[in-house]
């Protein structure tokens, strides 16, 4: 046959069209209807072309056509056994979101009562997964519901309002119901101050447990910031205590401290069933500060005396942290005998039995210690000498060091220290009592003694 679409008796289209690779399917090939061969054998070769190009663009459109909104739901096992036993596989099911849209996912119980699992959020298109592990959140915490059948329930809206609903079925079976119960949550002060002063620097947190399980300690602060006090842990069912000073995870590991203001203190519990509960106490916290002192000079003068002969020590001490710091005696100018006598050796008015200035937790004193002292620091200064009271008694934390304020410490040490080399080698430190000696040894001098 002569003509413009002769080639059309192939599947293929004719190579002299230029799309000779486009394969098309037979059933618009036209060789098996002799009546249209005739017809397209009379058009113009052009218009045949764009015939074939209008069929292939027509197959693309429904190749390439939109995504559906939602995929049916792709499930696991069907059957969940939150007993308590602690080996529970959760039931999982997959999703495909074609496009943006807001999605919810519920649990239908065969009642018909339908319980949220994910709450309404907006969702980029990807595959997504939901996990059921007998669970549901209430206002107590996270229950077991109990056995039965129900329906995982998935709800997609995009923007123009279009709508899908997949459902997958799910059996509860063997659920453990009884939860783990957080009782007498409290604590020992209303409010505390942790900076470091010894006064009200910690507080305590006591709690019981109902069952075995986990349970974790948290601070939100008046911020709304989180602030980890205690990993979850496992616990047995009777009374946990925590002593927390304040910072997130603690001092003692570099952990930051809260800013002053009214703070949340939240426990939550779970058991091995699922179950879980949650309680929480107000506190507050005020003057919190990180203390910290700094030696910026040591003297001691003469550096030559016969034994029993009198040194002095000055000590210039320079507050360079965030909180103001106490102090105790003995006062500045004391005097000590040394070896003979240390800060523990002075004895309370009135009565021998007891120590005047024993290691009093967070005061700071300043301190003097030798080769071969019999205790770290045995000689220790106050900052300041105490205020005298109305009846006679002695206040020794009505003054404080400021951050940024100095102050300067004379001491007088009377020298028995015997060494063959007759020679005695002084230092002086800081020392945090109860907390330690965060200065080490500064300003050593050698002096002579002789005798």
């Amino acid at each position: 046959m002569q003509g413009g679409c002769q080639g059309f008796e192939s599947p293929r289209l004719h190579r002299g069209s230029g799309l000779d690779s486009v394969p098309v399917a037979p059933d618009f090939a036209f060789e098996h209807h002799t009546a249209a061969r005739d017809f397209v054998t009379t058009l113009d070769p052009m218009r045949c072309i764009a015939g074939v190009l209008g069929v292939i663009f027509a197959f693309a459109a429904v190749a390439c056509g939109p995504a559906p909104l939602l995929s049916p739901l792709r499930a696991s096992d069907a059957v969940v056994r939150p007993d308590g036993s602690g080996g529970l596989s959760p039931f999982t099911a997959q999703y495909d979101l074609g496009r943006r849209a807001d999605v919810e996912v519920l649990l239908v119980a065969a009642s018909g009562e339908s319980m949220v699992l994910r709450e309404r959020a907006t969702r980029a298109p990807d595959t997504y997964a939901v996990r059921f592990d007998g669970t549901v959140p209430t206002g107590l915490g996270r229950r077991v519901v109990g056995d039965g059948d129900y329906r995982i329930r998935v709800t997609a809206i995009d923007e123009s309002g279009a709508r899908s609903v997949e459902e997958a079925l799910v059996t509860v079976r063997e659920g453990n119901r009884t939860p783990v119960e957080i009782v007498q949550l409290q604590t020992d002060l209303t409010s505390f101050s942790p900076n470091g002063d010894g006064v009200d620097d910690e507080l305590r947190i006591t709690y019981g447990l109902s069952k075995e399980g986990e349970s974790t300690v948290y601070a939100i602060d008046a911020h709304g910031q989180y602030h980890a006090i205690d990993p979850w842990r496992s616990r047995r069912a009777t009374l946990q205590s925590h002593l927390w000073d304040g910072t997130t995870g603690g001092r003692m590991y570099g952990g930051k401290l809260l800013p002053d203001g009214p703070t949340i203190i939240h426990v939550e519990a779970r058991d091995l069933a699922g179950n879980a509960s949650h309680a929480s106490v107000p506190v507050t916290i005020q003057d919190g500060g990180t203390p910290r002192l700094q030696i910026v000079d040591v003297r001691f003068s003469p550096i030559a005396v016969i034994l029993g002969g009198t040194i002095d020590v000055r000590i210039t001490v320079r507050n360079t942290g965030t909180t103001a710091i106490r102090s105790w005696g003995p006062a500045p100018g004391h005097t000590y005998s040394a070896p003979f006598e240390s800060f523990a050796t002075i004895r309370a008015d009135g009565d021998e039995s007891k120590p005047a200035f024993f290691e009093r937790r967070g005061v700071w004193r300043v301190g003097v210690t030798w080769q071969n002292a019999p205790q770290a620091y045995p000689l220790r200064w106050g900052l300041f000498p105490p205020v005298p009271k109305a009846d006679g008694t002695l206040e020794w934390d009505s003054r404080v060091l400021r951050p940024g304020e100095t102050a300067t410490v004379d001491g007088h040490i009377r020298v028995m220290i015997r060494e063959d080399s007759r020679q005695v080698r002084f230092s002086a430190g800081l020392v945090q009592e109860g907390v330690g000696f965060p200065a080490g040894m500064i300003g050593e001098q050698v002096i002579q003694v002789g005798w």
